[in-house]
């Protein structure tokens, strides 16, 4: 909803001209609904959810039907599944769609967190999605049964959203490549002293140009001085092959690479080592291969140089072995193509001739993203957050509706909006709400309430009393 300022206007005396001020665009919401058929509709798998978080004034264009299978044993209760971004065969097509757009719903329209994880495993919130990317799903899903999930993008008016499913079912850049400042993206250093220290480094990598580096000076009180990631979501009962690269120098004591395996409870069920050694060796693999315990759910890993000396890690990598019993499929994406009017309706003015005008119009935007057409809707739209915006630079009794020229019956009262209208089925409608500071105009003295009140979009019988006798009809006593 954006909220247009008129300019060049006639303003009694004593009152500033708009066209004094600079010119601006406010910024906010309407939240509607169209009441009946569209709600019916929204519960219905095959039907277009709307509004989603955060929605801007736009709408989602496209969609991927996503299918999960559980076939363990037990259910799946938020358990992060994997999806293949890309053109394959049952993987999620969002390649080159804008990341802040991207919505998940299961099929009752209810939003679940998710996170796109780029090739290398780092998160990714805004900007076009790349190939080998991966979206990662909290999968809700019956033993034995299957769960339909909704992937939307493509919405131009889409915010960012602030928050994302913590989950990863692998190392987040393993390579050490992708990062800023003095750790890389997914990782973090221990507090280190003048005697112990935790670097990212640009020096001789096993690959690529970065690598992590440990320093710790001679004589210096051996610690758990490490760079690590925590958050990697693992399985209990499933193999895992863990690997990584380790170089030393002068090392007194070990270095290599830990993971510890465990749950919420217990972080630390299993905690083994992939020892490197001690002494001067160049690049040097360590590797590890082990059954999660029976009631993992997570890991956390990362470098170890227990003595002295110095060691550089880098290229780790942990990845499951047993075939996963938790899986997503993608369907081609489908488009919705909504018949768009109204939005280019000229300014409304209810007498050219006279110096009253209506300072600001909101554009109110409905859509029938459903196959049946609705004759007889009722729209509510909250005004609420567009007042508070307006921090009261208007006059409440100078709202008005109105589609193009025309003003529409309507009833306005506090914050509420209501009004009716007819949406032919997949179709979007802008009206317009016009606000003015003129304390010169009034409500007008017919209210429309009284026609809501009485019409057969109010479900309450007889809801004005006046049919009965000794009680009104349809409101028996106690």
């Amino acid at each position: 909803m954006a909220t247009q300022r008129r300019q060049g206007m006639n303003v009694p005396q004593g009152r500033p001209s708009p066209a004094d001020k600079c010119a601006r665009t406010l910024r906010g919401f309407l939240a509607f609904a169209l009441m009946g058929a569209l709600f019916i509709g929204a519960a219905r798998a095959a039907d277009w959810h709307h509004p989603l978080y955060l929605a801007g004034s736009g709408y989602w264009h496209q969609r991927v039907c996503v299918t999960l299978r559980n076939d363990m044993a037990r259910d799946a209760l938020g358990t992060p599944v994997t999806l293949r971004i890309g053109g394959g065969p049952g993987q999620a097509r969002l390649v080159g769609a804008a990341a802040e757009s991207v919505r998940l719903c299961d099929a009752a329209g209810t939003e679940m967190l998710f996170s796109i994880a780029g090739p290398s495993g780092v998160p990714i919130a805004r900007g076009p999605i790349p190939p080998g990317s991966t979206l990662i799903l909290p999968a809700e899903c019956p033993a034995g049964g299957e769960a339909t999930y909704y992937a939307y993008f493509d919405n131009p008016d889409a915010w960012a959203v602030p928050d994302f499913l913590e989950a990863s079912l692998g190392v987040r850049n393993g390579g050490l490549e992708e990062g800023a400042g003095d750790a890389p993206s997914g990782w973090r250093h221990d507090w280190g002293d003048g005697q112990h220290r935790a670097l990212w480094v640009a020096e001789d990598a096993h690959s690529g140009k970065r690598c992590l580096k440990t320093l710790v000076a001679i004589r210096a009180e051996p610690t758990w001085i490490a760079t690590r990631q925590h958050g990697i979501h693992v399985t209990g009962g499933a193999e895992y092959m863990m690997e990584a690269w380790v170089k030393a120098r002068d090392v007194e004591g070990y270095a290599g690479w830990y993971i510890h395996v465990g749950n919420k409870d217990d972080p630390m069920i299993m905690a083994p080592m992939l020892d490197g050694g001690a002494g001067t060796y160049d690049w040097k693999q360590v590797s590890l291969s082990f059954t999660a315990p029976e009631g993992a759910t997570r890991a956390s890993l990362g470098t170890v140089l227990r003595g002295t000396g110095t060691a550089w890690f880098d290229d780790v990598t942990l990845e499951c072995a047993s075939p996963s019993k938790l899986t997503a499929v993608a369907a081609p994406p489908e488009a919705l193509d909504l018949a768009e009017g109204g939005a280019d309706a000229p300014w409304y003015d209810d007498d050219p001739d006279d110096d009253i005008r209506w300072d600001y119009r909101v554009a109110l935007n409905v859509m029938n993203p459903s196959d049946a057409a609705l004759d007889n809707a009722l729209v509510f739209a909250d005004l609420a957050t567009l007042t508070s915006r307006l921090r009261g630079a208007f006059n409440p009794e100078s709202v008005r509706l109105a589609d193009g020229l025309r003003l529409l019956r309507h009833y306005a009262g506090g914050d509420m909006l209501l009004f009716e209208c007819a949406m032919p089925p997949r179709s979007a409608r802008t009206y317009y709400v016009y606000l003015s500071a003129d304390e010169r105009i009034v409500r007008p003295e017919v209210s429309h309430y009284r026609t809501f009140l009485g019409g057969p979009l109010n479900l309450v019988r007889n809801p004005d009393f006046e049919h009965g006798e000794t009680l009104p009809d349809g409101w028996p006593g106690a």
